[in-house]
């Protein structure tokens, strides 16, 4: 009996020593070489013209930069100085705040991190200044000198980051019959820089205006051109794009109408004539009257992976609300998915597929109502890893006063290698679109507990039989 006792303890060591052995293979794969992982986190110590902004950053093993972009629309249009944020593999807090700001007034912000796998965008948060005049004479002590990571006492090595630019597009301006306005910013980031824009009257694009030379400054750098010779009423699409010695970067592309050439919308006909006999004191005026609040599109979006791997499922969510009391109507969504992603269903009528830019039409939306559409697709295996996959949606509709808007919203994602998992319990909780590799490895712990587990009780059964004899 304690030849089988001896034997069952033998299996514990042995499953004991296994189970970890068998994960040594594959545990190199999880050393990921991803782009940072970021979230921004609310804004606070907000006054007159201050604010923190604040965020998490983990550069995930690589020297990584970053900075805020912040704005009074969500198109941004301002960028923070860039930081250092390190190359550990966990998880800090980045702030910076800002001091010249408008009283009274909605700023948007996010984190924006770098380092050579790719460029993470942290989630939209906005914030709202105090009321009234600018307090020009704030009591002292009353400002905190700004806080950035490392602190003062940590001195990094010396880093002189030189990367790919980044580049924002930014709304069309002085939109007209036949032309308009194209605008972006760029941040050089340590190099020589040329910024241009690609247009075109579909997100094609397939044309392109001439290149302008950006100065390598520390700042964001601001750029226009404009574009002549355009069809009135007609829908053009455009995006920034720059270039240094790193490498080339594509803003997003968003869209702009030309004007029509007749009245302009929301022109309410009138009857010049005399009002009918004896209701004259009724119409004073031919005018229609106006609804106080015509209706506005609230609108957003998200991914339900932002670190997708080639061969897998990706969710985009469109979220849109009407924050108004008039009814909107005539709308209308077009969603431009990433060369990187085959589009594989949708749970609203697809009007229209062009590549990968995909028409939708959608029902009228009732004041203070809210409503989403979800689009499915699969990461193609030839993306490359690494890769930024931007995810686009443009909303047109009507409002009450017969106006036509347009909204828009985008995230992104960042491809990684199929084994690089986040962790075991990622695999073990994650669902079933986990690579071979992954599920492998599941089992092989699987049988390792397994095997663990029956040795420890043919052991107590083997020393329970033992002390009955």
């Amino acid at each position: 009996m304690r030849a089988r006792t001896s034997k069952a303890l033998i299996v514990v060591i042995l499953a004991g020593v296994i189970a970890p052995t068998a994960l040594l293979p594959v545990l190199p794969a999880f050393a990921a070489q991803l782009a940072p992982t970021v979230t921004t986190v609310s804004a606070t110590d907000i006054t007159l013209k201050q604010a923190m902004l604040n965020a998490t950053v983990n550069p995930n093993e690589e020297q990584t930069v970053a900075w805020f972009e912040y704005g009074p629309s969500t198109s941004f249009g301002v960028g923070t100085e860039i930081q250092f944020a390190g190359s550990q593999s966990y998880i800090q807090s980045l702030r910076v705040r800002l001091t010249t700001l408008e009283p009274g007034t909605t700023y948007y912000f996010r984190i924006v991190a770098q380092n050579k796998y790719g460029t993470s965008y942290g989630n939209t948060m906005s914030f709202t200044t105090a009321g009234g005049q600018p307090n020009t004479n704030p009591p002292a002590g009353n400002y905190t000198p700004p806080v950035y990571y490392p602190p003062p006492s940590y001195n990094p090595p010396s880093y002189s980051y030189s990367g790919m630019p980044a580049v924002t597009t930014l709304s069309a301006s002085a939109v007209s019959q036949t032309s308009a306005g194209l605008n972006g910013t760029v941040y050089p980031s340590g190099s020589a820089t040329n910024a241009w824009f690609e247009w075109g009257a579909t997100s094609a694009l397939g044309n392109s205006t001439a290149a302008v030379s950006i100065s390598n400054t520390a700042t964001y750098s601001s750029y226009s051109q404009t574009l002549a010779t355009l069809s009135p009423n007609t829908a053009y699409y455009y995006r920034a794009v720059a270039q240094n010695a790193q490498g080339t970067v594509h803003g997003q592309i968003i869209s702009f109408t030309t004007h029509t050439s007749g009245a302009s919308a929301g022109t309410v006909a009138t009857n010049s004539g005399a009002p009918p006999s004896g209701i004259g004191a009724i119409f004073k005026s031919t005018s229609a009257p106006k609804p106080v609040d015509p209706g506005a599109l609230n609108l957003s979006s998200a991914l339900s992976r932002t670190q997708p791997w080639p061969g897998a499922k990706i969710e985009y969510t469109v979220n849109y609300t009407n924050t108004g009391v008039g009814t909107l109507s005539a709308l209308s969504a077009t969603v431009e998915l990433p060369p990187e992603v085959q589009y594989i269903s949708s749970d609203i009528a697809l009007r229209e597929q062009n590549g990968n830019v995909l028409t939708f039409d959608l029902p009228s939306l009732k004041g203070r109502k809210d409503s989403s559409f979800v689009i499915a697709g699969v990461v193609k295996e030839s993306a490359e890893i690494g890769s930024s996959l931007i995810f686009n949606a443009t909303m047109d509709y009507t409002d009450a006063l017969a106006k036509r808007h347009s909204k828009e919203t985008s995230v992104s994602a960042v491809v990684i290698a199929a084994n690089k998992a986040p962790s075991l319990l990622a695999l073990a909780f994650g669902g079933a679109s986990g690579s071979v590799a992954q599920w492998l490895l599941m089992v092989t712990a699987f049988l390792a507990a397994l095997a663990i587990y029956n040795g420890i009780r043919r052991a107590i059964s083997g020393f329970s039989d033992e002390r009955k004899i």
